[in-house]
């Protein structure tokens, strides 16, 4: 691609006063002679070839220009000035030219120089005037790589196991460090069954079984924890059940009597009419609430019910004696049931209530009264009163 004509610049200035200092300062500026790697870094009026040199022409195409910019360049300069530019007189032009090419007549004279590139070492100048051909820098974990005179990067510096897994002591799963120590890694957990184990993949294991801690039921207990031998312990007794079966969600299923059912593994009376004792025969006499003496059925559970036919009571009955009706309520209190004459005197025949009500004199007869009352001796016969 042809250059373009751009405006003189300082650096240009200093670089042609040094050059022209050095030609005891010669009128004329050789071309071919200053680096540059933009057209600014040129004189007015000139060009920076492919080849990185200011020109005063512009760069001709093919292999010829590179011979014919050699010699316009040996016949800018003055006869002293060429030994010291490396441009040889017309003699030796053609070997001149020889002698300086580079492997391809129309690659940059800077070729196969060293160059620079950010994080690469060993970089030069190819034949189109590009810093190329770098190694990029490796990556050391330890301390950073140095780019050496040779053009190659120093070796890492880190040990030869770094970052190897390593463990020590109470600590597991460390790694290899710069200073070949080993560093790092997670210390020794509190384990129930013995002394945490290091394995090779780095990480802790409790001795034990895998299930160790998890809830457990057996047959005979609830809620225990598999031990360190893997099997149940601990935990609570099954529920005592009346009916159903015992499992540790509770009582199950089950039934009862003929008046009963089973809730919750108890049984509970649907018909509770009567009771009869406990431990009792299955049917027992029961005071019905309609006062009547009446008979109880009772299941195995104590759950009863009125059956057969009622036993009137003229005065009802008592669940505390349900086998026999009630007495009169004034069994027991005094009563009379005659008045006996007697030669001594009138005298009434108490007595006492019964239990059907009725009274029961004291006397048998007015006779025994009377003689009771009168003694033996008679005035005058009849001594007792017939009534």
């Amino acid at each position: 691609m042809a250059s373009q004509r751009v405006s003189h610049t300082p650096r240009f200035l200093g670089a042609a006063t040094i050059l022209l200092s050095s030609l005891a300062c010669a009128p004329e500026i050789p071309t071919g002679h200053f680096v540059c790697a933009a057209p600014s870094d040129c004189p007015d009026e000139w060009f920076c070839w492919n080849d990185g040199f200011c020109y005063d022409t512009p760069e001709a195409s093919g292999g010829d220009a590179s011979i014919e910019r050699d010699a316009e360049a040996r016949d800018a300069l003055p006869t002293d000035a060429r030994a010291d530019t490396g441009v040889r007189s017309d003699a030796g032009a053609d070997a001149a030219v020889e002698d300086s090419a580079t492997p391809d007549a129309g690659c940059s004279r800077r070729f196969g120089e060293p160059c620079t590139i950010p994080g690469q070492c060993g970089a030069v100048i190819d034949c189109a005037g590009e810093c190329v051909a770098g190694e990029v820098e490796p990556v050391c974990s330890c301390e950073a790589s140095v780019c050496l005179p040779d053009g190659t990067w120093s070796a890492c510096t880190e040990p030869a196991n770094f970052g190897q897994l390593c463990s020590g002591g109470d600590t597991c799963g460390g790694t290899i460090d710069c200073m070949g120590v080993c560093s790092g890694g997670s210390p020794r957990p509190p384990c129930a069954c013995g002394d945490g184990v290091c394995g090779p993949s780095g990480s802790w294991t409790c001795p034990g079984p895998s299930n160790y801690g998890q809830g457990c039921d057996t047959a005979t207990s609830c809620g225990g924890s598999i031990d360190c031998n893997g099997t149940c312990s601990g935990g609570a007794p099954l529920p005592l059940c009346e009916c159903g079966t015992a499992t540790c969600g509770g009582c199950v299923g089950g039934t009862c009597g003929a008046n009963s059912q089973c809730v919750s593994g108890s049984c509970v009376c649907t018909v509770s009419n009567c009771a009869c004792p406990t431990g009792g025969a299955s049917t027992c006499a029961a005071c019905l609430p309609t006062g009547n003496l009446g008979t109880c059925a009772v299941d195995a559970f104590g759950c009863g019910d009125f059956t057969g036919a009622e036993q009137a009571c003229t005065y009802g009955c008592t669940a505390a004696n349900p086998a026999v009706c009630a007495c009169h309520p004034q069994t027991g209190q005094s009563c009379s049931t005659q008045t006996c004459s007697c030669w001594c005197g009138t005298f009434q025949n108490f007595g006492a209530t019964d239990c059907d009500g009725g009274c029961t004199p004291d006397y048998p007869s007015c006779g025994l009264l009377c003689q009771d009352f009168c003694g033996d001796f008679c005035p005058r016969p009849p001594c007792i009163d017939p009534d």
